[in-house]
């Protein structure tokens, strides 16, 4: 008999997990086990692999890896329920954005709340934003103006001076979404000083792809 998936050795598991890409729905079962792997890697690549597996066996699995000790399986829950599109644990993601311990779980609960269409306590989101800084702020400010907070476009313009490159980057990721048409000469001029100064490449790419978009 085969070992269940979830005491599965390590690289066992992996070679399982990169097989099940092209079909992921043929090893669901094996990939949801692998979410209850001792490897926190491993559970979180597994829910990965879930994103295309659509039903309720899914989404209860990503649902209860949302408590899980690790950061990036939490993260990696987050990301499966929104791209499932279930609006009934936009209440848990919303917690997680408040009260997670780890900074990197709010931001990427904060970016994916983007998705859903319920209601979210704004002014609970505003004190957020402004007691926040870096990618948190970023990640509050983005929320904000998704809910037509338009004063928060400046906030969010902040990014761009973050000292961290993976904040700038994710600015200039959002930023296409909430510029609107009489802002973008406003906007090109700032990101047109900001290149200047951008040591990262791959940072001043993305400046360039936007200042291509708003040439006009």
């Amino acid at each position: 008999m085969a070992a269940p998936s979830s005491s599965l050795t390590f690289d066992d598991a992996l070679t399982l997990i990169v097989a099940s890409l092209g079909s992921p729905e043929q090893a669901a079962g094996q990939l949801r086990a692998l979410v209850g792997h001792p490897s926190p890697e491993l559970r979180a690549r597994a829910l990965e692999a879930l994103i295309e597996v659509e039903g309720p066996e899914t989404v209860t699995t990503a649902a209860g890896a949302l408590g899980d000790p690790d950061a990036l399986v939490r993260i990696a829950a987050i990301e499966l329920l929104t791209a499932q599109g279930r609006e009934e644990h936009r209440a848990t993601i919303w917690r997680l954005a408040l009260e997670d311990a780890d900074v990197r779980v709010r931001v990427h609960a904060l970016l994916n709340l983007s998705a859903f269409e319920g209601p979210l306590d704004l002014d609970a989101l505003t004190q957020l934003a402004r007691r926040s800084s870096g990618a948190l702020l970023v990640a509050s400010a983005n929320l904000l103006c998704a809910r037509g907070r338009r004063e928060w476009l400046l906030p969010l313009l902040e990014g761009l001076f973050d000292p961290e490159h993976t904040t700038r980057a994710m600015t200039l990721t959002l930023l296409e979404d909430h510029v609107q048409p009489q802002e973008r000469a406003f906007v090109r001029r700032l990101l047109m000083e900001r290149r200047g100064v951008e040591a990262l490449p791959a940072v001043r790419a993305r400046m360039d792809a936007l200042l291509a978009v708003w040439s006009d």
